[in-house]
């Protein structure tokens, strides 16, 4: 630990400069959540921190109505996120994923950035971004920002996947169009402190009692968000009824199977998932 050299950024430009200077040894810190336990345990061994819960212009929740999006810095915290105006105005789905990530303190420390960085598959943010179709902004060691899917970031095959000088900076996402509604849903090991064993994201135009281009997202399955399409058909359309909710549980076990066949989690995630399902639902009203 002695050994390690600290830089803390206060501009993008000056963040830019310690990414010139890092290694696939050095890591980016914000809250510190993941990193100081992977610190503790071994895991990791950095020979530079960057310290970026001072970068001025990954701090702020905003709105842009000329350009129709909202973004989020990527030094945000979870808690700043569960009671920002906009998020709770525009994006229930992320207010309801940020307020049950882990405990308190881990939410007064842990960052929307640095819960995509670390690409847990149980990460609570990826399924309620990706069905909100956001991008991820990130900056590199040129000063070059770059925009990507947040499957592009978190899959480990991908060829756009964060590479060790760059950082995410903030998330753009486009203001939802009237009639948008947003879910999140999420099963967990323990009920305090929990960490997702499956979780489920919901983007729908709601008009009348109809939902209308449903966009369903699986979290937890593997390495990647899942997007359910076959979930996502057997309500386009339909009156939320309670055989529309029923519909849509079953078809979420097809999901399942289709993402996991054969492992020693699919018995028991095809009937959790159903659950799940309607959790997720439940929030409309029949």
């Amino acid at each position: 630990m002695n050994n390690i050299r600290m830089y803390s950024p206060r501009s993008l430009e000056e963040l830019a400069t310690a990414l010139s200077k890092a290694t696939e040894r050095s890591r980016i810190i914000a809250g510190g959540t993941d990193l100081t336990i992977a610190i503790h345990e071994g895991e990791a061994c950095p020979d530079i921190l960057i310290d970026v819960s001072r970068t001025a212009a990954m701090r702020d929740i905003a709105e842009y109505a000329e350009e129709d999006k909202i973004t989020i810095g990527g030094a945000v915290t979870f808690t700043e996120m569960e009671n920002d105006p906009l998020i709770k105005k525009y994006f229930f789905s992320l207010q309801s994923a940020a307020s049950g990530v882990g405990s308190k303190q881990i939410r007064n420390r842990g960052t929307i950035g640095g819960n995509l960085a670390n690409a847990s598959p149980a990460g609570d943010m990826m399924p309620p971004l990706t069905a909100l179709d956001a991008r991820v902004v990130t900056i590199n060691a040129k000063g070059e920002e770059t925009r990507r899917t947040v499957k592009e970031i978190v899959s480990p095959e991908s060829p756009a996947k964060l590479k060790f000088d760059e950082a995410i900076i903030r998330i753009e996402i486009p203001k939802p169009r009237e009639g948008n509604v947003n879910l999140f849903a999420k099963l967990g090991s323990r009920r305090a402190v929990s960490i997702a064993r499956l979780s489920a994201a919901l983007s729908a135009e709601f008009h009348n009692g109809v939902i209308t281009n449903p966009i369903v997202i699986l979290g937890a399955l593997g390495k990647a968000p899942v997007e359910a399409r076959i979930s996502a058909s057997a309500i386009d359309g339909l009156p939320l009824t309670e055989e529309t909710k029923i519909r849509f549980a079953e078809a979420m076990t097809k999901e399942i199977d289709l993402a996991i066949p054969g492992r020693y989690s699919q018995p028991y995630k095809r009937e959790a998932v159903k659950g799940l399902a309607l959790d997720l639902l439940s929030p409309l009203p029949c």
